[in-house]
């Protein structure tokens, strides 16, 4: 994330609360693999439908794009 951060934003800053090897327990991190372009888009409006009304998303991919 840090090297992401570096590539792509103008003058980055880091927030760190409570140290780098402190795991926040409120965070859910699901991982979803799949091959296809059609099922990754489907999934990630599936998901984005679960979990988007319940507060923000995060979701990392392996392209730089532009994204609102």
């Amino acid at each position: 994330m840090e090297a992401l951060a570096r590539t792509n934003l103008y003058k980055p800053i880091e927030v760190a609360v409570g140290g780098r090897s402190i795991v926040c327990k409120d965070i859910i991190q699901n991982v979803v693999i799949l091959d296809d372009d059609d099922q990754k888009y489907l999934k990630l409006l599936e998901l984005l439908g679960i979990y988007q009304p319940q507060g923000p998303v995060l979701v990392l991919i392996n392209k730089n794009i532009v994204m609102n």
